[in-house]
Order: C-alpha cells, then sequence, then structure tokens
C-alpha cells in the first residue's frame, strides 16, 4: 500500500504527462503533468479516445498505439496543436503495461514538453544563420583561429586579402602567412592575448603565395567560454594597401610640388584659411636674399614697398573676403636694393566637401614687361601708322586695278569691293556689299549665272582655284565675257581667311583671238589645199592615166599592173579622206573591247604591202595582255600611219617594232585607271626637239609636197583623247622615234573576228542571184553601181530618190534587196527610206552606203547594214550577202571600209 501510494505521488508530480490506455485506446488515468502539456483535465480526457490528444496527428495515433498494444515500446516527436489552438512539441513513449501473467492489459504513455527547446533550438539556428550571412559579408576580412593561431573559419574577402583560397588557410597558422618582418611583434602581442591580456591592433603585412606582401590593419580579441577559458581567437583584418599607395603617391606627389614650386622661376604661396602664409618656394630665397621660411606668417611684407603695402593688403582681403580670384601688381625691393614689379595672383583652395582651406598663388616679376610696355606701345603707335599707310596704298591700288575685285567672307559674303567693278555695274557700296556675291547686279536675272558663280565660290572655300569665262551684264545693259576667277586666302595657320573674286573684260580679247584663229584657220586651210590638192591630182592622173590606157590593147601583165596602181590610188584617196574626217571629228568613233594583238596581227599582210621590202616588222604582245575600249577601224588606221611614218624615217631601211603592255593603276596627269601602252617603235634618224614639239599640229609636216597631209599624227593624237587616253612621243636625232598610245582598258571581252570575206573569184559561185532596187541620184556613181551589181548577177532596177524607191515598190514587182545611197535629194535621206521601208516591207533587206559614215550613224545605232564609199566588188558581194542572208535572224549592222569590216 506504502508503494501505491509513492507510485500515485510520483504520478501526481511529475512535471511530465503520464497517461494510461485500455487495449481499445481508451483513456484511463490522465496525470497533472498531461493536463499542463494538452491543456485538458482529467475529467474531460478519461474515457476519450487517444486521438483527440493532436488533431494534427490523429492518423498515426492508431498505427502507433497499436504497436504499443502488441508488445513494442516506441518513442516519437509529437507536434501540432491543442484544442485551445497553442503549438505544443511533445516527447511520446508508449509501452505496453503487462499483469502478472505477463498478458498485456494496457498501455501507458509518458509525455515530455519540448516546446520551448525546440524554439531556442530555431532561434539558435537563426542566429548561426545571421552570422554566417554577417561573417560572410561582412566588408572586412575576418578569420576565426585557435589559442594556436590555427585558422578555423575565414570569410571570402579576408581569402581575397591574402590571396589564397579556404582549403589552403585551414591548414595554416596566422604566423605562416605574416611578413617575417612584422612576425616578432605580432607574436608577442598574440601571445599576449592568449595569456588573458587585452585585444590588440596591429598594422602588418600579409605574404601572398607570388611572394608580394599587402597590407592589413588587424584587431584581434579572444573569444573565451562562461568559465573565461580561450576557446578561440577572432581576426578583423582591413586591406590598407590602397591606402599605403594614396599615402605614398601622396608623399611622392607633395616632393614633386615642392621640387616643381622650388624650380619655378617665379614666386609661388600658400596660406591658411586665416590668410597667413604657409607656404613659400625657394625663389623667395632668389630673389629676396632671405630664407623662405621668413616669409612665412605675415614676413612676405617686409619686401613690399612701403607706399604700396597698403593698398596691395586691400586687394588681398577683399579677394579673401569674397573668395574670390586676387589681382594686383606691387612693388618689391629685391635683394640688391633694387625695385622690381611683381604681378600677384591667387586663387581659393577648397576640400572635396566645399571647405575653405585658404588661397594658392603665384608671383611674377614682370619688372622687364613694364620697362618694355613704354617702348611697345611707341612701336604699336609706328606700326599702327604703318598699317594705315599701307591700307591707303592697298586701298588706292585696289581701286584703281582695271580688273573687277571683291574681298567675299568663306561664305560668299562680299565684304569689298573696287570702284572699277562698282563702276562698270552702276552699283555703290550700299548694294553689294553685306550680301551674297552671286545676287550682285550683273548676274541679277540669270539663274544659271547664279548657280556657276555660287559653285565657284563653295569650290574656292574648298580650297580650290576657280577660274570660268561667264558672260554678264554690265551698266546699260552691255553684255561682255568676263574671265572669272575666285581664289582662297588662308592665314598663317593655314585656316580660310578670305576669298578674293576677280574678273577681267575680255570681250574685245576674245574678238581678236577669234579673228586671229579665223586667220589661222584660213592659212591652214590654203597650207591643207595645196597639199591635198597635190595629193588628189596625183591620185586622179593614176585614175585618168589608166583609164586612158585601156583604151589601148596591151599584155595581161602590164594591164594588172595598171588595175592594181588604181586600186591603190583609191585606196590612197579614202585615206586621205578618212584622215580628214577623223581631224576634223567628223568620223564617228565606234569603240568596242579590242584584241589588240588580234586586231594588228591581223593587219600584218596590209603592213607588208605598205612598206618596203627593206623595212622588217617585229611584235611584242605578252600574255595576259588586257582588251582595250576603242575603235578598231581607227585604231588600224593609226597603226598604219605611225608605221608609214616610221618607214619614211628610215630611208636606208630598218626595224618597226610593235608592242604593248598592261598599265595597272596608272595615274598621271587627268588620266587614272588601267590602261594598255600601244608603243611604235623605229631605229630612224629621229627628231630635232623643235620638229618633235609640233608633230601633232594639224598639217605640219617634214615631207615634200605631194608625200604627205600633215595629218597622220594629229589623227592619232586625236584618236587618242576621243578614246579617253593619251599620245606621247619620245625622240632624239640619231636615236629613233618611239610613240606611245595609251588607250584605257575594256572590262568586257572582244567581239568575236567577223567572218572572213570571200575571194573575189568565188563572188558568182556564192553570190544570190536576185532583183537589187538601186537608190543613187548620181549618174556616174549609179552606173558604176548597176554594173557591178550586174557583174555579181543581180538584176538591177535603179531609181535616183527615196520617193521613187517608194513609188516602184508599190506597183508590186518582185525586189530581193534594196540597196540605197544615204545623202540624197528630195527631203528624204536613204536612213529615212530605210525606217519606212521597215514599216511597210519588214521582209525587205536594205543595204545603205555613204562616204560621209557620219551621216549613216542613226542607221549602225538601229541595226541598218553600211557599207562605206569607196567600195570595191568583194566588200559589195559581202555585204548584200550579209543583208540578204541575215535579214530573217536580227544581228549588228556590218559597216565596211574599204571592203574589210570596219
Amino acid at each position: 500500500m506504502v508503494a501505491n501510494a509513492h507510485l500515485a505521488a510520483v504520478v501526481a508530480s511529475s512535471p511530465d504527462g503520464i497517461i494510461s490506455f485500455a487495449l481499445d485506446g481508451t483513456i484511463l488515468t490522465w496525470n497533472p503533468g498531461a493536463e499542463r502539456i494538452f491543456a485538458c483535465t482529467a475529467e474531460e480526457a478519461v474515457g476519450r479516445s487517444a486521438g483527440f490528444l493532436m488533431p494534427d496527428d490523429a492518423g498515426e495515433s492508431p498505427r502507433r498505439f497499436g504497436q504499443a498494444a502488441r508488445g513494442e515500446t516506441i518513442s516519437f516527436e509529437l507536434s501540432g496543436r491543442r484544442e485551445d489552438g497553442r503549438h505544443v512539441d511533445a516527447m511520446v513513449t508508449l509501452a505496453p503495461m503487462q499483469a502478472g501473467d505477463g498478458s498485456i492489459v494496457g498501455v501507458s504513455a509518458i509525455c515530455r514538453d519540448v516546446t520551448e527547446h525546440r524554439r531556442m533550438e530555431a532561434e539558435l539556428r537563426a542566429r548561426d544563420r545571421e552570422f554566417l550571412a554577417f561573417f560572410e559579408q561582412a566588408a572586412a576580412g575576418l578569420a576565426i583561429c585557435d589559442p594556436d593561431g590555427r585558422f578555423l573559419a575565414v570569410n571570402d574577402r579576408y581569402c581575397q586579402a591574402v590571396g589564397r583560397p579556404r582549403g589552403e588557410l585551414f591548414g595554416l597558422r596566422m604566423h605562416d602567412i605574416t611578413h617575417p618582418d612584422d612576425l616578432p611583434r605580432n607574436a608577442v602581442l598574440f601571445q599576449h592575448l592568449v595569456d588573458g591580456g587585452e585585444a590588440f591592433e596591429i598594422e602588418k603585412r600579409y605574404v601572398r603565395p607570388d611572394g608580394s606582401s599587402v597590407w592589413a590593419n588587424n584587431s584581434v580579441s579572444a573569444i573565451r567560454d562562461d568559465a573565461g577559458r580561450l576557446t578561440s581567437v577572432i581576426a578583423v583584418s582591413i586591406d590598407l594597401t590602397d591606402r599605403r599607395r594614396a599615402e605614398a603617391a601622396l608623399r611622392e606627389s607633395e616632393a614633386r610640388f615642392r621640387h616643381m614650386a622650388d624650380s619655378a622661376p617665379a614666386l609661388i604661396w600658400m596660406t591658411d584659411v586665416e590668410g597667413s602664409l604657409t607656404f613659400a618656394n625657394m625663389h623667395y630665397d632668389y630673389l629676396f636674399g632671405r630664407p623662405a621660411a621668413d616669409m612665412l606668417g605675415e614676413g612676405w611684407t617686409a619686401v613690399v614697398l612701403p607706399e604700396d603695402l597698403e593698398a596691395y593688403t586691400g586687394a588681398f582681403a577683399a579677394a579673401f573676403q569674397a573668395r574670390g580670384p586676387f589681382r594686383h601688381e606691387t612693388r618689391v625691393v629685391d635683394r640688391r636694393g633694387q625695385v622690381r614689379w611683381l604681378r600677384c595672383e591667387g586663387v581659393a583652395r577648397f576640400d572635396d566637401y566645399g571647405e575653405f582651406l585658404g588661397y594658392t598663388g603665384c608671383s611674377v616679376d614682370i619688372t622687364d614687361a613694364k620697362s618694355a610696355r613704354e617702348e611697345l606701345e611707341m612701336r604699336v603707335a609706328e606700326r599702327t601708322e604703318a598699317l594705315a599707310e599701307s591700307e591707303r596704298r592697298f586701298r588706292t591700288i585696289f581701286d584703281s586695278t582695271f580688273q573687277f575685285m571683291a574681298l567675299l567672307a568663306p561664305d560668299g559674303t562680299v565684304e569689298e569691293v573696287n570702284r572699277t567693278a562698282m563702276a562698270w555695274s552702276r552699283i555703290g557700296p550700299e548694294d553689294i556689299v553685306g550680301r551674297p556675291f552671286w545676287l550682285a547686279a550683273p548676274m541679277r536675272g540669270d539663274p544659271a549665272l547664279q548657280a556657276a558663280v555660287r559653285d565657284a565660290i563653295r569650290r574656292a572655300a574648298a580650297g580650290e582655284v576657280v577660274r570660268e569665262e561667264h558672260g554678264m551684264r554690265g551698266a546699260g545693259d552691255v553684255r561682255a565675257t568676263i574671265d572669272f576667277s575666285v581664289k582662297p586666302v588662308h592665314d598663317g595657320a593655314g585656316r580660310l581667311y578670305h576669298l578674293i573674286a576677280e574678273g577681267r573684260d575680255v570681250t574685245e580679247q576674245k574678238r581678236a583671238s577669234e579673228q586671229l584663229r579665223q586667220a589661222q584657220k584660213m592659212e591652214a586651210i590654203g597650207q591643207l589645199t595645196g597639199g591635198v590638192a597635190h595629193d588628189f591630182n596625183n591620185l586622179l592622173q593614176v585614175l585618168s592615166g589608166g583609164l586612158g590606157m585601156f583604151d589601148r590593147s596591151m599584155e595581161p601583165a602590164r594591164r594588172q599592173r595598171l588595175l592594181d596602181g588604181m586600186h591603190q590610188a583609191v585606196e590612197r584617196g579614202a585615206s586621205l579622206t578618212r584622215q580628214l574626217l577623223a581631224f576634223s571629228r567628223r568620223q564617228p568613233l565606234r569603240s568596242e573591247p579590242v584584241d589588240l594583238a588580234g586586231q594588228i596581227g591581223g593587219m600584218r599582210e596590209l603592213l607588208d604591202r605598205s612598206l618596203r621590202g627593206d623595212i622588217q616588222i617585229r611584235t611584242r604582245f605578252p600574255p595576259g595582255l588586257w582588251p582595250v575600249e576603242a575603235d578598231p577601224g581607227e585604231l588600224e588606221l593609226v597603226v598604219l600611219n605611225l608605221c608609214v611614218n616610221a618607214r619614211d624615217a628610215m630611208p636606208g631601211g630598218g626595224t618597226i617594232t610593235l608592242a604593248a603592255r598592261n598599265a595597272p593603276g596608272l595615274e598621271n596627269g587627268d588620266l587614272r585607271g588601267d590602261f594598255v601602252r600601244l608603243s611604235v617603235a623605229d631605229d630612224g634618224t629621229g627628231m630635232t626637239p623643235d620638229v618633235a614639239a609640233r608633230v601633232f599640229e594639224p598639217f605640219f609636216t617634214t615631207k615634200e609636197v605631194g608625200k604627205g597631209s600633215g595629218l597622220g599624227l594629229a589623227q592619232a593624237f586625236g584618236f587618242a583623247q576621243a578614246s579617253g587616253g593619251r599620245v606621247d612621243i619620245d625622240t632624239a636625232p640619231g636615236r629613233g622615234t618611239t610613240v606611245t598610245v595609251l588607250l584605257p582598258r575594256s572590262a568586257k571581252a572582244p567581239n568575236r573576228p567577223a567572218r572572213p570575206l570571200l575571194d573575189p573569184g568565188e563572188l558568182r559561185e556564192i553570190a544570190a542571184l536576185g532583183h537589187v532596187l538601186l537608190v543613187e541620184d548620181g549618174d556616174e556613181v549609179a552606173a558604176l553601181a548597176e554594173e557591178m551589181l550586174a557583174s555579181l548577177g543581180y538584176e538591177v532596177t535603179r531609181v535616183a530618190s527615196a520617193a521613187a524607191a517608194l513609188g516602184a515598190l508599190a506597183d508590186g514587182r518582185t525586189v530581193d534587196a534594196v540597196f540605197s545611197d544615204v545623202m540624197m535629194p528630195g527631203g528624204m535621206s536613204g536612213v529615212a527610206l530605210a525606217r519606212e521601208l521597215r514599216l511597210r516591207r519588214p521582209d525587205l533587206p536594205v543595204l545603205l552606203t555613204t562616204g560621209y559614215e557620219a551621216s549613216a550613224a542613226g542607221a549602225v545605232a538601229e541595226g541598218i547594214r553600211v557599207i562605206a564609199k569607196p567600195y570595191r566588188m568583194a566588200g559589195l558581194a559581202a555585204a548584200l550577202e550579209a543583208a540578204i542572208r541575215g535579214h530573217k535572224v536580227p544581228a549588228p549592222a556590218l559597216g565596211l571600209r574599204d571592203g574589210r569590216p570596219a
């Protein structure tokens, strides 16, 4: 009974909850401890199921109760809310209750309230996290060491400062990374702290793995437990490297400042916030013979001339109170007792926060400048008078010149204009000064002239010297030709300062020049008439004589020689005509890509026939030679003329060399780009400088009358210029002559060679017989053409005009081709006839002929075939065949010269 009483007392006084359950989970007993834990009295709890204790944990209660009812003892933590809503954490142990025979009669539960314990643990973890965050995110480096100085924890900032990773530091002591020179003192302070001493602070260096060192300020303190035992040491490390560098830089800057200040040939000074001198450089000693230290405070007043001292101090005080710039000139007495002038200047000095620190200033000796001022003023006065005189002379010349002159601003605004210009235009300065130059009276009412003058001013302002001729209107509506120019004027620094516009009335000069040109032209025509008349008379003599000889019987060989001579006379006349047309630029150029090697190679037979047997021809055309852009026919004429000139320069025979080479990226005068150099060289007599200077003049020749027209080199010159190139000549007496023609490179591939012409002996076999309508107004030419066509096997109907041709075609007769001259009477040319026939009879081939190719330029552009006069049988046959055969399939126009493709 006593034992039971004791047990009941223990249960009742226990702070833990002690509860007994029947095997079905009904509560049998409930002690006061359970009442405190679960906020439920015994009366409320006894007889209820175990699940009500923790509603949040009701799902687990049957399982756990079943385990205890089967004889297991289990412990678990119960967490949830009681019926009154308060959160509770309880540690519960369930055990089976056994009867005397060992059978299980119930289950007991011992419950301990651990709510406060768990809350304290959570707070501790939160504090640990806060400490860790503070530790890692601290602006300074933090390290925790054991009493021996071995690292236990470090943050990233500390690792960065000492240049070592955490893993490496955890194997070291703080002493291991301290600089050897700082270690003894650091070790003493650390040991004193370990022995119970106070925290300490030290500036020392850490040694990094690469041997470099870093300065740090270390605050070291001890961490002790409740018993006062040392558990660890914490060090707060602040990197001082940048500060140390800044301090060193400041010291160096101060040293440099003092060195520069002491080296300066001027008095440099500084004051404090009260205005007392705190710094004076060594120049004070040099100028006044007193140590700079004697100048500090108010010592500087001793060197100021007494009568200037009050004004000086007053000026400084006023600037000092206003914190404004200080400027004053005063006199001082130097080391030799001489009076000198100083110009003193100073500015207020402030720190980064705007706090006033004092004044910094400089005083410069201006004695020599003061002494020179009067002389300078005198010289300035003299120079001013000289400039005024120069201005008077300039104005006299400016206003007296016969040229119109105006001084312009860079934008074209008129600043000055001379009297000559104003008198010619009858305007005053108010009409033009201050206004744009292109709005002046001579240009009013002429928008094109205004635009041209405005553009000239723009170009001159860009640095170009512009010179042009313009027609302008003066006073009384007088029209004049003005030689107008605009020039830029730059100052000494190369900056555009002004523009000078000048004009000169060249009307009379132009009229005189035109009269001179007309006289020269008449002289040239007279010279040309003599030479050309002699040449054509010779040609007519050959033809006339030859025709007369045909009336007499002669052997075939002599007859053939006579025919050959007549053919050569015709070729010579055609060549002379082409030279005249080319020189007058009435012969149109038809530029196309040309293969020089192939084109000139095709001339070999012609050159051999045109030159003597003692002339040898060599060609040098390297592989990869570019094609050129030129008229192939005119090019052949140039080469032939140059070769004939070379032949005539070698009366005893010699060698002519035809060569070509590429000239990439040429920059020569106005020529820029890729060109090909075509040269014709001889080893003949050469030319004197006087002759070489005139070789390109039209009609100039050193040959006898009838031996040359003087147009060959002039034609070459005109051809090269019209083709976008140039001609150069290199010659000397006894050295021979080389003529070089520069021709632009063509970006296109050359056309395929034209189909070779057929041999005249084969004409009857290949010519398609048919009916040709011949349109020719000249009876002699028409008779010859009719005879040639008939000889080729064609039936011919001849009419004398384009209108007659249209009438002949209107009667329904069958015509296979129309062969018409271009130049005809009646208002309709051969070109107009061809166009009309295209509309009326598009199936009818048309072949045109002309002795003046410029008249057929439009026809060639439209694809109408043209053959040039004079033509041969072979050329006529090929041209008609091409016209008839090619009419079904459109083809380019076929222009022919002397029976050869043009």
